[in-house]
C-alpha cells in the first residue's frame, strides 16, 4: 500500500478478509518509523473496512504514516507509546482514504471453502513494542532528529517479517497457502463476466446458480446479494438527500414499547430522513404513514422497527455511525430472505443490479455474496481426480 496527499504519506500492509481475527493483536501503527498507538488511526481503518470483514473481526495492517513530526503530540502516555495528533481528523481521513484505496484493489470472489488459506504463525508485538518505546528517540529533544539506525532496520525487518507471515515468507508449506489465498479472492475479469454466466437453477431456494465456462461455477447468495444491492442503493439516497419516500394506502399501525418510543420521538429527524413518516397514536401506537420506495409494503413495519432498533442499540456515537447502522438493518429487514421462491426474471434482474455495485462481492455484514467453485474442486470430491 503507498498513499500519500500534500500532508500525509502512508505505506504498509492491509490485509484481505482471511487475515481478520477475533482481536486487534495484529494491529501496527507507526508514526515517522515510530511504534505508536492511536486511537485515530484504529477508528479509521476499521470503519474503512466497514462491510469488507464480519463485525465482531478486527483487520490486519501495519501502517507507517509520514508527516511533520510537529503536528502530533508524543507526551501523552508515560512511554510515549500513545500520541495525540493536532489535527485528527485529518490524519482519520488520509488513513480512511489509504485503506479504502488498497481494499478497492483487493476485491474478488470468494472461492470454496476447502481452499481457506490458513495462518501459519502470527508476529509477536509485545516483545517488540517494549523494545521500542524503551529507545531514546522518544526523548523530546529527539522529536526531529533521524531515527536510530538500529530502530530503522528493526522496523523494517518487523514490516518484512509481518508481511511474510501473512503473505507468503516461502517456505514450502507457505508457498501453497500463499497460493490458496490468492486463490480465494482472485479478481474476475470484470464483475460484468456475471452477464456471461449462464444460469443453471437455484440450488435450496437460496444460491443462484452461474456455470461460467466448463470449468467454473458461481454460486450466489441470494439474500446477501439482494442485501448488498439494497443496503448501497438505500445509503446513496441518503447521502444525496434523495430518499423517496411511498404513501402506503392504509397506514399501518405499530404497537411500540416505552424504550422504542423514546427513540422514535428522540429521532424522528433522521427517521423523516430515512424516507419514513408517522404520526403517534397514543402512548403505545405508530402510525406509519410513509416507507422508503425500495421497500415493499409487507416489509414496512419490521424496516421500521430495524432502523428505530438500530438507532436505540447504537445512541451515543457518532451520527454517520447511527445512521449506517440504521441503513444496514432496513437493508436487512427488506431483503429477499433464503428459502424464497424467485423466478427467472427477479434472478436475471438481482444479477443485473449486482453487477453494478460499487463492492458486489460481500454483504453489508461482510459474509460472501459471491463464491467460486472449479470443476477440479467438484471431481476431487467424488474421486474421479486425486
Amino acid at each position: 500500500m503507498d498513499y500519500s496527499d500534500d500532508t500525509y504519506s502512508i505505506t504498509g500492509f492491509a490485509g484481505n478478509r482471511l487475515a481478520a481475527r477475533g482481536n486487534r493483536q495484529n494491529q501496527t501503527t507507526f508514526i515517522n518509523g515510530r511504534f505508536v498507538k492511536s486511537k485515530e488511526v484504529t477508528a479509521a481503518v476499521e470503519k474503512a473496512y466497514e462491510t469488507e470483514i464480519m463485525k465482531g473481526k478486527y483487520p490486519f495492517y501495519i501502517l507507517n504514516i509520514d508527516f511533520d513530526a510537529r503536528l502530533v503530540d508524543i507526551n501523552v502516555h508515560p512511554a510515549k507509546s500513545e500520541v495525540r495528533f493536532a489535527k485528527g481528523n485529518e490524519v482519520f481521513s488520509a488513513v480512511y482514504a489509504s485503506i479504502k484505496s488498497a481494499l478497492a484493489e483487493g476485491r474478488g470472489v470468494a472461492a470454496g471453502a476447502d481452499r481457506q488459506a490458513r495462518i501459519k504463525r502470527e508476529i509477536d508485538y509485545k516483545s517488540t513494542e517494549k523494545e521500542m518505546t524503551n529507545t531514546s528517540f522518544f526523548n523530546d529533544t529527539e522529536i526531529n532528529k533521524p531515527l536510530n539506525t538500529n530502530v530503522s532496520r528493526k522496523l523494517h525487518e518487523n514490516l518484512m517479517e509481518a508481511r511474510d507471515s501473512y503473505y507468503g515468507n516461502k517456505t514450502s508449506d507457505t508457498v501453497v497457502q500463499e497460493k490458496q489465498a490468492k486463490e480465494i479472492f482472485e479478481h474476475l475479469p470484470g464483475i460484468e463476466i456475471l452477464d456471461s454466466g449462464r444460469f443453471t437453477g437455484i440450488l435450496f431456494n437460496t444460491f443462484i446458480m452461474l456455470e461460467l465456462n466448463d470449468m467454473e461455477l458461481l454460486l450466489i447468495d441470494q439474500h446477501a446479494a439482494h442485501e448488498r444491492i439494497t443496503y448501497e442503493d438505500l445509503l446513496e439516497r441518503f447521502r444525496k438527500r434523495t430518499m423517496n419516500s411511498q404513501i402506503l394506502l392504509i397506514p399501518a399501525v405499530i404497537t411500540i414499547g416505552e424504550i422504542e418510543a423514546i427513540t422514535i420521538e428522540n429521532n424522528s429527524d433522521l427517521l423523516k430522513e430515512l424516507g419514513f413518516e408517522f404520526d403517534f397514536i397514543g402512548n403505545s401506537d405508530i402510525a406509519l404513514r410513509s416507507i422508503p420506495s425500495e421497500i415493499t409494503e409487507k416489509d414496512s413495519e419490521k424496516v421500521f422497527l430495524g432502523a428505530v432498533e438500530a438507532i436505540s442499540q447504537n445512541a451515543g456515537m457518532e451520527h454517520m455511525l447511527i445512521e449506517k447502522e440504521a441503513i444496514y438493518n432496513m437493508a436487512c429487514k427488506s431483503s429477499v430472505k433464503a428459502n424464497t421462491i424467485l423466478n427467472d426474471i427477479e434472478v436475471q434482474t438481482l444479477i443485473s443490479r449486482l453487477k453494478n455495485l460499487e463492492n458486489p462481492y460481500t454483504c453489508p455484514h461482510g459474509r460472501p455474496v459471491i463464491v467460486k467453485l472449479t470443476r477440479r474442486e467438484l471431481e476431487k470430491i467424488f474421486k474421479r481426480i486425486v
